[in-house]
C-alpha cells in the first residue's frame, strides 16, 4: 500500500487530497484504497532551503515541494516509475508548476517492515 506525503510551504484552501487520490489511482489503473495521500503545509517558518547563491530573485519565493513516496520493495520498479509520474503531475497541476520543480523521494520499505491489518507484511 503505497504512501505518498506532499509537502509544501504553499498556503492554499483549494486543496482536494480526495481528489489527488482519485485521479493518481485513475491513472494507475487500482483501486483508491490501494494508495494513501496526504498534504502537509508548512508555517511560516517551519521549512527553510537556503537559496542558490545566483538567485536573480530576492523576494518571497515558495520553495520546492517535496514529495515522498513510500512503497514496498515487492512493488515492481515500472509501478514506482508511474506512481512518481502520476504524483507530479497533480502536485504540478494543484500548485501550477512545472515537473522540474519537484523534489521526489523514494522511500522502500523492507518485506516485515510494514505493519497493517495487525501483522508484519
Amino acid at each position: 500500500m503505497p504512501y505518498i506525503s506532499i509537502k509544501t510551504d504553499y498556503l492554499m484552501e483549494n486543496i482536494d487530497v480526495s481528489d489527488i487520490n482519485k485521479n493518481i489511482c485513475e491513472t494507475l489503473n487500482v483501486p483508491r484504497s490501494r494508495i494513501k495521500v496526504s498534504w502537509e503545509i508548512f508555517h511560516q517558518g517551519h521549512f527553510y532551503s537556503h537559496p542558490m547563491e545566483d538567485d536573480p530573485e530576492p523576494e518571497k519565493r515558495y520553495h520546492r515541494p517535496v514529495v515522498e513516496i513510500s512503497v514496498s520493495k515487492r512493488n515492481p520498479r515500472s509501478f514506482v516509475e508511474d506512481l512518481v509520474a502520476a504524483a507530479i503531475k497533480e502536485v504540478c497541476h494543484v500548485l501550477g508548476t512545472k515537473e522540474d520543480k519537484v523534489l521526489v523521494l523514494i522511500h522502500y520499505l523492507d518485506e516485515g517492515n510494514i505493519y497493517l491489518n495487525g501483522s508484519y507484511v
